[in-house]
């Protein structure tokens, strides 16, 4: 079903970023509605199922253009260090390989905790009175 003109400027201004209630108000004759009427009625249009999935396809290449994924991620520091190696900057190229590898799963944080002198870890329970 196609959307009236004012449901389709509505899902515009929504699709943009704008909010619901400030999207009715520049699109219906909300003038003499009170605050309240005005997000009722905002909410009652973007939940209409043609008006949320027009809002829905309006807002699609807006999500996938700023989309940052692992892929770009990767690629992105790979660049980064192959830059870095070609300028002689060895510490920063190996920086941006090493977060490469953290984000791929290659690298694991290892803490060992040992007690005085190296030795084992003890664990004292103390307990405290409080007047």
């Amino acid at each position: 079903m196609a959307l009236t003109p004012k449901q389709e400027k509505f899902a515009q201004l929504v699709a943009s970023g704008v909010n619901q209630s400030d999207a009715y108000r520049q699109v219906y004759n909300a003038d003499k509605m009170s605050g309240s009427t005005v997000n009722r009625q905002a909410h009652e249009v973007a939940q209409n199922s043609n008006v949320a999935a027009r809002i829905a396809e309006l807002r699609k290449p807006i999500i996938e253009a700023h989309q940052y994924t692992l892929e770009s991620y990767v690629k992105r520091m790979n660049e980064v260090a192959e830059m870095a190696f070609e300028q002689g900057q060895t510490a920063a190229g190996v920086k941006a390989l090493e977060n490469v590898g953290k984000v791929l799963g290659l690298y694991t944080n290892k803490t060992e905790l040992s007690g005085p002198g190296g030795g084992p870890v003890t664990v004292q329970l103390v307990k405290k009175i409080v007047e």
